[in-house]
C-alpha cells in the first residue's frame, strides 16, 4: 500500500505492491505537503530541513535524497500550487454557460488569492527573490504564465459572447491581479479596513470598465460558494 500525498496537504492511500519509484515519489510528495504546514505555521526562513522531515514521518537523509535544498523544496511546492491554480482557470472557463465565463473568471481571481492558506508562502518567497536569483527566475516565469493564462481564459470568454478586449487588456489584467494579490495581503495585516465587498466594488469598477461587464462581472461570494 502506498500514499500519494499532494502539496496542498490532502493524501490518498493506494493498495498493491509498490516500485521503487513509486516510494519515491511517495516519499518526494510527502515532504512536499510536509513542507506546505510547516511553512505556513513558521515561515520559510524560520523552518529547518529537520522540522520538515519530521513533519512527512522521515529523516534529513530522505530530505537529501529527494531535495538538494530548503529553496529547491520551495520552489517545486510554488510551481504545483501554480499548476493547481491554472488548473482551476481553465476549469472555470470549460464549466458553465458561456456568455457568464467573463465573470466566473474574474469571480475566480477574486477569489483565489483570499481563499488560498498559501499565500503568506507566496508572499515570503516574494520577499526572499529580491536577493535570491533563482527564486526570482521562477517566480517571473510562473507570473508570466498566470498572465497569460488569465488573458487567454479572458479573451475566450468575450469570443464567446461576440466581443473583443481592448487592446490595453493586458495591462488590466497585470492591474486586476495585483489588486487580488494587494487585497489579500492587507486582509492579512487589517481585516477591519479591507474586506470582501471592497474588493468586489473595485473589481466590478474595472471589469465593467474594461470587459463590458453590464451590472458587474464579480460575485466574489457566489465563486466562494461554489469552490
Amino acid at each position: 500500500m502506498s500514499t500519494t500525498c499532494h502539496s496542498d496537504g490532502k493524501c490518498i492511500m493506494k493498495h498493491g505492491r509498490i516500485t521503487r519509484e513509486q516510494r519515491k515519489s511517495d516519499t518526494r510528495s510527502r515532504l512536499i505537503a510536509a513542507s506546505r504546514t510547516v511553512f505556513i505555521e513558521k515561515g520559510i526562513a524560520a523552518a529547518s530541513l529537520d522540522n520538515i522531515a519530521r513533519a512527512a514521518g522521515y529523516t534529513r537523509g530522505a530530505f537529501y535524497a529527494n531535495f538538494v535544498s530548503k529553496r529547491d523544496l520551495l520552489i517545486e511546492l510554488l510551481r504545483q500550487d501554480h499548476d493547481r491554480m491554472l488548473a482551476g482557470l481553465e476549469a472555470v472557463v470549460a464549466n458553465g454557460a458561456p456568455e457568464e465565463s467573463a465573470s466566473r473568471v474574474l469571480a475566480y481571481c477574486a477569489n483565489l488569492l483570499s481563499s488560498r492558506d498559501c499565500f503568506p508562502i507566496w508572499v515570503e518567497a516574494m520577499v526572499l527573490s529580491i536577493r535570491d536569483d533563482e527564486i526570482r527566475a521562477v517566480l517571473d516565469a510562473l507570473w508570466v504564465e498566470l498572465l497569460d493564462a488569465f488573458g487567454r481564459c479572458m479573451r475566450h470568454a468575450r469570443e464567446c459572447v461576440g466581443t473583443t478586449l481592448p487592446a490595453t487588456t493586458d495591462a488590466t489584467l497585470f492591474g486586476l491581479l495585483i489588486l487580488c494579490s494587494g487585497s489579500r495581503l492587507a486582509h492579512t495585516n487589517d481585516y477591519k479596513s479591507v474586506d470582501d465587498d471592497m474588493t468586489e466594488v473595485l473589481l466590478n469598477t474595472l471589469s465593467t470598465r474594461v470587459f463590458s461587464c453590464r451590472g458587474g462581472c464579480v460575485d466574489v461570494e457566489a465563486q466562494r460558494t461554489n469552490s
